[in-house]
């Protein structure tokens, strides 16, 4: 979250990890006021069950607000897995998040 400047894209980082990891769902952060385009970003950034990785790197490329937050994730995700290269599954997660970095037109 300390990587924005914008409080829109810092709400989208922090309540995008609460909507995957609590029971409150994107619904009950309209209900709750947030504006619009901060409930859509969270819709798009947040992960589904039984998605697809792919389809989920889709989704998140079609919200500006929703691709900010995520590449700065994904850059973070990737620094940590860069430190260990050799660690069990590291190579296949430092791939697919080159991979997505990539497809939301940021370098790795």
């Amino acid at each position: 979250m300390l990587h924005f400047r914008d409080s829109g894209d810092q709400i989208v980082a922090v309540l995008h990890d609460v909507v995957e990891d609590t029971d409150l769902e994107v619904d009950d952060l309209s209900a709750a006021g947030y504006p619009a385009e901060i409930v859509a970003a969270i819709d798009s950034i947040t992960h589904r069950g039984g998605e697809s990785y792919e389809d989920y790197i889709e989704r998140v490329a079609e919200n500006s607000m929703a691709r900010r937050v995520n590449v700065i994730d994904l850059q973070l995700n990737l620094a940590n897995n860069r430190l260990r290269p050799d660690a069990p599954g590291n190579a296949a997660r430092i791939a697919k998040y080159e991979r997505a970095l990539a497809r939301l037109g940021e370098t790795a």
